[in-house]
C-alpha cells in the first residue's frame, strides 16, 4: 500500500500507523514482522516544515540510516530497524497499532506509598520496571490511570535518565522544575492536578507509583 492508503486503513480499523519512540520499540516491531528482509511503512512523514508522527506524537527518537532530504516525504523502517526516506506513493507493507485496547495491561497503578527505590524494586519483582514516558499521549494515558493521584515515574537524576535504560528524550516538567529545592531531589513525580506536569522530589519521599507491564504495541499486518 502507499503511505496514505496505509494510514487510512490503520485509522479506520485500529488507531494509526505505528510510531517508534525508542530502540526497544524498533526492536519489537522487527520481532513482530518475523522477517529478516521486510521493509514497512511507519507513521513518520514530513509536513513541509518538520518530520512528525501521523498520530501527533512528538519525534523524540530518530534512527535514520542516512542523511535526510526534502524530496521524499514518508519514512519506512528496514529489517535492521533503521529509518529510510521514501516516496509516499511507493507501496510497502505496514503495521498498525492499537493502544487503547490494552491500557490496563500496559500500566499498573500501585496505590501503596513507597520511596522511589522501593517502588522500582516492587515493579521489577512484580511487573517490568517503573514506567518511562515517551510522548504526550502516553503521559495523558498514565495521568488518567492515576485518577488525580501524584505518582513516581522512572526518571531519576544521574543525570536525568530512565530506570529501564530507555533513551526517550520526552520531558514534561512543570514551570520552575527540575529544581534544586530539597536534599537529593533526584526522582520524578507526575502531578495530575498540574495537568500531568512533572516535578522532582527527594527520592526518600513516599508516593504511589506506576509500573510498566510490558510491551504495549498491538501490531496488525495489513497487506493490500
Amino acid at each position: 500500500s502507499t503511505w496514505t492508503e496505509a494510514r487510512s486503513y490503520c485509522r479506520a480499523k485500529h488507531t494509526d500507523l505505528v510510531t517508534v519512540h525508542s530502540q526497544e520499540e524498533a526492536q519489537q516491531i522487527q520481532y513482530q514482522t518475523n522477517s529478516p528482509t521486510l521493509t514497512t511503512w511507519t507513521g513518520l512523514y514530513y509536513d513541509s516544515e518538520n518530520w512528525q508522527w501521523s498520530n501527533g506524537d512528538l519525534v523524540s527518537y530518530t534512527n535514520w540510516s542516512a542523511g535526510i532530504n526534502r524530496v521524499q516525504f514518508c519514512a519506512k523502517v528496514d529489517e535492521k530497524g533503521s529509518w529510510i526516506q521514501s516516496v509516499c506513493d511507493d507501496e510497502y507493507p505496514f503495521m498498525c497499532y492499537n493502544v487503547t485496547s490494552n491500557i490496563t495491561e500496559r500500566y499498573t497503578l500501585i496505590k501503596t506509598q513507597k520511596t522511589w527505590t522501593e517502588a522500582q524494586k516492587y515493579c521489577k519483582v512484580h511487573h517490568t520496571d517503573l514506567i518511562s514516558v515517551k510522548s504526550d499521549s502516553e503521559n495523558e494515558d498514565i495521568v488518567k490511570k492515576a485518577q488525580g493521584s501524584p505518582f513516581w515515574i522512572g526518571l531519576f537524576n544521574e543525570p536525568w535518565n530512565w530506570a529501564d535504560g530507555g533513551n526517550s528524550t520526552f520531558r514534561n516538567w512543570d514551570s520552575g522544575y527540575p529544581s534544586n529545592y530539597g536534599v537529593n531531589s533526584n526522582c520524578t513525580v507526575i502531578y495530575g492536578k498540574t495537568q500531568g506536569k512533572w516535578r522532582n522530589y527527594p527520592c526518600r519521599t513516599t508516593f504511589p507509583f506506576i509500573c510498566y507491564g510490558g510491551k504495549y504495541l498491538c501490531p496488525v499486518w495489513a497487506l493490500f
